[in-house]
């Protein structure tokens, strides 16, 4: 922070120099296979990737981590990916960030709608391009980091 006299005022100014932030992604899947499989595509692309099992066990990472995305799994073992959804749209420090739902059962117009509903960003059905999926996890992650330029 400067100060800094103008025209006979004073003026606050701020001087900063932008930071090269790694955007850092949740993947949340049930299945070993489809997290190994995101988390080699992501890192691949310089992300920085975190994992969850469980839409219990993602809750905690997501606080502790704060990602700039969340991928995640519809149908989990307990609570499931529209229930963890709607959590992060209801609290005030996770409400920015987006959340991409992945899904192998539902492609029917209702389940599509219901995740918009719930504040998803984006629906994916299973199984994905995975060009398209880094192209818009381009989009999504560099809502936060908007200085990183993804390899």
């Amino acid at each position: 922070m400067a100060l800094c006299r103008t025209r006979g005022y004073f003026a606050v100014t701020y001087l900063f120099e932008p930071r090269r932030k790694q955007p850092c992604i949740l993947v949340v899947d049930d299945n070993d296979l489809n997290v190994s499989l995101m988390r080699d595509l992501l890192t691949s692309r310089g992300y920085c990737v975190f994992t969850a099992m469980t839409a219990d066990e993602a809750w905690p990472t997501i606080r502790s981590h704060h990602p700039d995305l969340v991928l995640l799994d519809v149908i989990m073992p307990g609570r499931s990916g529209y229930e963890l959804c709607r959590q992060l749209k209801s609290s005030a420090e996770t409400l920015l960030i987006p959340i991409v739902l992945i899904t192998a059962i539902y492609r029917e117009d209702p389940y599509v709608l219901k995740a918009y509903e719930v504040g998803a960003v984006e629906y994916f059905s299973k199984p994905f391009n995975p060009e398209v999926l880094r192209l818009k996890v381009g989009i999504y992650a560099g809502l936060g980091c908007m200085d990183y330029a993804p390899a």
